[in-house]
């Protein structure tokens, strides 16, 4: 069953009534997914993965139906279709999906407009899984990222750390995406600066084999900075971690497709939320280059306290808002060197 919590409004709804509540809470902070609407209105350029095969026509191409052909007609085959998007989305509505119709349209393309094909991916939905696991992708900040089941989903609100990343990074600079998950972010920074190294990092296996699936080459298997080559230290000119965020405690809050479908590594920020910004923030001076940013997505009540972890590993840091994406990051620092 599809919580309603996980059944997503278009991004510009959302932003709308979630900015009118609290960004204090840890468990919303990486709750929200991508919208199925953004599938819907995506461009035909396919940024990180293959474009979809074209579904096999229906009757004789270029000729009119024939009756001694096997295939099914075309005005068989149309008609399949349609009662086929009709039932997926009376199954979706069935389980608890707002955005039925939408969804259904996503998941018949997902399944190269197979009846059959279509079916399976529905059940699939239908039990609880996010939508971008099941198509196998999610469109997020203009690039196609390839999911796997059991990888993060990137969420819309990550796209302010991916404009800060993309105005922090020189044109051939080093850019590292630690807590990479699917390596959404790196791929999204490199497709608007793409003449940066990139190198990202994860803990779990599953995400890496899904980063080096968008990202190619240079994806490490490790925990945090341990994952990286010696090379790397005090020349990265930005550093995406996207860490865990949200309290142990607020884990049991999230939608159930987060719960049950996402990593708990990818969640699970310990007591307060910031267990794993303080290990990034710990080491994030010997890694940076001198005019270097370390950008992390973090709560509104979470601010303060991670100002005085960075201020505590000797850095600055500054806090910027995204009052659309109802996002916040934390824009760390090496204090500059006076000649």
């Amino acid at each position: 069953m599809i919580s309603a919590q996980s059944s997503r409004p278009p991004s510009s709804a959302r932003s709308a009534r979630s900015s009118a509540g609290s960004r204090s809470s840890t468990a919303r902070s990486r709750a929200s997914t991508t919208s199925p609407l953004s599938f819907a209105s995506r461009t035909l350029q396919k940024v990180g993965s293959s474009p979809p095969h074209r579904p096999r026509p229906c009757g004789r191409s270029g000729t009119v139906d024939s009756p001694h052909d096997p295939r099914p007609r075309a005005k068989d085959c149309l008609v399949t279709t349609t009662e086929a998007l009709a039932a997926a989305a009376r199954r979706l509505r069935a389980a608890g999906c707002v955005f039925a119709e939408e969804e259904a349209a996503v998941l018949s393309e997902a399944a190269e407009h197979d009846s059959g094909a279509l079916a399976v991916l529905v059940e699939r939905r239908a039990a609880g899984e996010p939508l971008e696991q099941v198509t196998g992708y999610a469109d997020f900040c203009g690039v196609r990222v390839r999911l796997r089941p059991g990888v993060f989903v990137p969420r819309v609100r990550s796209g302010l750390l991916v404009r800060l990343g993309a105005e922090a990074a020189p044109p051939d600079g080093l850019v590292v995406d630690l807590c990479c998950g699917s390596g959404a972010l790196g791929l999204a920074v490199r497709h608007r600066v793409p003449g940066i190294a990139l190198h990202a990092a994860d803990i779990d296996p599953v995400a890496v084999a899904c980063a080096r699936e968008n990202l190619g080459e240079n994806v490490y298997l490790g925990d945090l900075f341990e994952a990286l080559p010696a090379a790397l230290r005090g020349r990265v000119d930005v550093l995406l971690a996207n860490v865990p965020y949200v309290a142990t405690r607020h884990i049991d809050l999230l939608p159930a497709e987060a719960r049950e479908h996402e990593p708990r590594t990818a969640l699970d920020g310990g007591d307060d939320g910031l267990a794993v910004f303080r290990a990034v923030a710990a080491g994030a001076a010997e890694w940076l280059a001198p005019r270097g940013v370390l950008l992390s997505e973090i709560t509104e009540a979470q601010a303060e306290t991670a100002r005085e972890i960075a201020a505590g590993n000797g850095l600055t840091a500054t806090i910027t808002t995204d009052d659309d994406l109802d996002s916040l990051a934390i824009i760390v620092r090496k204090p500059l060197q006076r000649p």
